[in-house]
């Protein structure tokens, strides 16, 4: 307790403990209001991107480059990038459904095209979906005219942002219904396909990266972009249909026996009634046949109920791993390339710039404190002929540090909550498309118990390290020093 008295006097006596506080606070202030607002950011991009087309999680193949859901991340290098399918659908398919941190999941297929308005072409992303539940997935697409795109019809819709542009470069402005010439290339290829635009929509959160997309019926994507169509295996045949195709021998087909000819060498003529050979006795309808389904896709796209999307991402990874299949997870942040990316460099810079700032105010700091040591020289050397410990004398300095920085520490997170409930309070806009892109349309500011207790363990280890080398000065400091000092 008397330690602590001895520790709280030096410092009220001392004008440069305000300094040294002052600048901590500062510091520590600056660090809880740029975290939070890329805080409010990082979630106003999760709503935006999860609820829009990422999903929690996606399964892609993969590849000796960076890939999102727009496909290859890698700067410009001059080649054309071939988004690879992913490779033992069957198998993975089977992973992804039975999987218990899965609630949903839908296909994608991603290509590049050109919608051809009066002979202008407005480039954009085309994401080819499974219609049947990729609604389902994404409740941030609102449809404002038309209809979305239904299983089993080739078709686009277009978003607001896009009908807009369309209109203002070619003075055509599009509607549900009609007909549409989008063009691509797959590099050795050119394609152009006529297809109905079912409906209009719009993002509840939009920017610049939603924008580029066209939502596409995924066979009509395929064609676009020259993917040859993949076809899971046919399932649940009987024991009567197995032996058929067991039994079966094309040369058989030609020989006297079949019954085709007759002995004068001439064909015979029968109607088959091909839909009584499929149907059985059982009164099965041709719609009840099972069809054929594709397995031609870029990414599976999932959502989740666990909050600890990390876990169950590192979990399918290993399952992935462990049957040798060449895909993998990912979260929503590297699916959604781009921006989301830029906003995390950008954060992770600016946090570095802090802590550089923060460490050459310690070496000031330590300064002040050793240069307050060796003006106390004195009085240790007092404490210590008086029978002071060794001990005493490093828990006052330690004392005297943690109450300067964790003092500091507290006052800046609050410093920096005050600031930051200001600033969000004024709903400041943003008009720059690049600042929209990145950040929305607002500024969004959300502060975390995480960025919290981040600022205030940095303030213990600024009570370490200006603790160090003013110990060692105290500690080094003998009575017949002080008395020589005294003298």
């Amino acid at each position: 307790m008397y330690a602590f008295k001895l520790a709280f006097r030096n410092i009220i006596s001392r004008k440069s403990s305000i300094v040294i506080i002052l600048f901590i606070t500062f510091a520590i202030s600056l660090l809880v209001l740029f975290n939070a607002i890329f805080d409010g950011t990082d979630h106003g991009l999760e709503e935006a991107y999860a609820h829009s087309y990422t999903g929690d999680l996606v399964i892609m193949p993969q590849a000796d480059y960076p890939m999102s859901l727009f496909g290859d991340e890698t700067p410009v290098t001059g080649t054309f990038s071939t988004i690879p399918l992913i490779d033992s659908y069957k198998n993975v398919k089977e992973i992804v459904e039975s999987n218990p941190a899965l609630n949903q999941s839908t296909f994608q297929v991603t290509g590049a095209g050109a919608i051809n308005v009066n002979n202008k072409n407005y480039t954009t992303v085309l994401f080819g979906i499974d219609p049947e539940n990729y609604f389902n997935l994404f409740p941030s697409i609102i449809l404002l005219e038309g209809d979305y795109i239904q299983p089993g019809q080739n078709a686009i819709m277009l978003s607001s942002t896009q009908i807009k542009a369309i209109k203002d470069s070619t003075s055509v402005e599009l509607h549900a219904g009609d007909d549409v010439r989008i063009a691509s290339t797959n590099g050795t290829n050119f394609s152009i396909r006529l297809v109905k635009l079912a409906g209009i929509y719009e993002y509840k959160v939009s920017n610049a990266q939603l924008d580029k997309i066209t939502l596409i019926d995924a066979q009509t994507c395929r064609e676009l972009m020259g993917i040859n169509e993949i076809y899971e295996e046919i399932q649940n045949l009987d024991e009567d249909e197995t032996n058929l195709l067991d039994d079966f021998d094309i040369d058989d087909l030609f020989n006297e026996d079949s019954g085709l000819f007759t002995e004068d060498g001439e064909g015979q003529s029968a109607e088959i009634n091909y839909e009584e050979q499929f149907i059985s006795d059982d009164n099965e309808t041709p719609e009840e046949i099972q069809t054929m389904e594709s397995a031609a896709w870029n990414f599976i796209i999932c959502t989740t109920n666990e909050k600890n999307q990390k876990k169950v991402i590192s979990s399918l990874n290993a399952i992935f791993k462990n049957n040798d299949l060449p895909v993998k997870a990912v979260d929503w942040r590297t699916a959604a390339g781009g921006t989301v990316s830029l906003v995390n460099y950008m954060r992770l810079f600016l946090n570095i710039g802090l802590i550089l700032i923060m460490l050459t105010g310690c070496i000031v700091i330590n300064n002040a404190l050793t240069v307050q040591a060796l003006n106390r020289i004195q009085e240790t050397g007092t404490l210590r002929s008086m029978g002071a410990k060794r001990r005493f004398i490093a828990k006052q300095s330690f004392i005297e540090t943690a109450l300067l920085t964790i003092t500091a520490g507290i006052l800046g997170c609050l410093l920096g909550i005050l600031i930051s409930r200001l600033v969000s309070g004024i709903h400041i806009p943003l008009t720059n498309d690049y600042l929209k892109q990145l950040f929305g349309t607002h500024l969004i500011i959300k502060i975390t118990g995480k960025t919290i207790s981040l600022c205030m363990l940095l303030s213990l280890i600024l009570t370490v390290v200006g603790w160090f080398f003013p110990l060692r000065i105290a500690l080094n400091t003998s009575p017949v020093t002080a008395m020589r000092s005294a003298s």
